[in-house]
């Protein structure tokens, strides 16, 4: 049960992320016409900043999913 509340948590913040970067995008008609050189803002903006998040949100899910490993194991053992 904790495990499938991890992974919809994970999900939800993979999707929420994901999916507002287009609308915000969108909805900021600016965005589209500044650029740094040759590369539109709105292309930085979609391909740079969301993977730092997405690493540091699978590091959060992996150490919570080995924790709650770890406990099932100690269950199962009868610690």
């Amino acid at each position: 049960d904790l495990q499938l509340t991890l992974s919809l948590v994970a999900l939800v913040a993979f999707g929420g992320i994901l999916g507002s970067l287009p609308l915000v995008l969108y909805s900021e008609h600016r965005l589209q016409d500044v650029a740094l050189g040759d590369i539109p803002l709105a292309d930085l903006l979609v391909a740079v900043p969301p993977f730092p998040l997405f690493v540091v949100i699978g590091w959060i899910y992996r150490r919570r999913a080995d924790a709650l490993d770890e406990a099932f194991r100690e269950l199962v053992r009868g610690e």
